[in-house]
């Protein structure tokens, strides 16, 4: 097995599970009940819900993953770029770093990091 891509959301990943379902590729998910019921730890940890594909299944499968994402492309909102990463990056980076290792200090959830989308050219942060 391997892992096609890693998503935010269990609706997300159902949702592309489905699309490679309806072209015969046999898939599964991991780490999802983990992000579901803990979502805050997302950011913390770095990883989200990924799905798993067959290594014969897996050009077919990255094919349709294009397709998917050149269907939602992001744009920033603020100066309409499509130059746009996901991750703990941006403005306020420093500070969700900062809780982070508080978070690991005390060994308990400080704030609600969330991963953001981030404009590469604006250095601008949104949802």
């Amino acid at each position: 097995m391997k892992r096609l891509t890693t998503v935010s959301n269990s609706i997300e990943a159902n949702l592309l599970q489905h699309k490679l379902a309806l072209e015969g590729i046999k898939s599964f998910l991991t780490n999802e009940n983990i992000s579901t019921l803990l979502p805050h730890l997302n950011g913390i940890l770095g990883h989200g819900i990924q799905i798993m594909v067959n290594e014969t299944d897996y050009v077919k499968a990255r094919e349709i993953l294009t397709i998917a994402e050149n269907e939602k492309k992001i744009k920033c909102p603020n100066c309409g770029s499509l130059n746009v990463g996901f991750g703990i990056r941006g403005k306020n980076r420093i500070g969700d770093r900062l809780l982070i290792i508080l978070s690991a200090l005390f060994a308990m959830p400080m704030g609600n990091i969330k991963n953001k989308y981030y404009c590469k050219d604006c250095n601008n942060d949104f949802a």
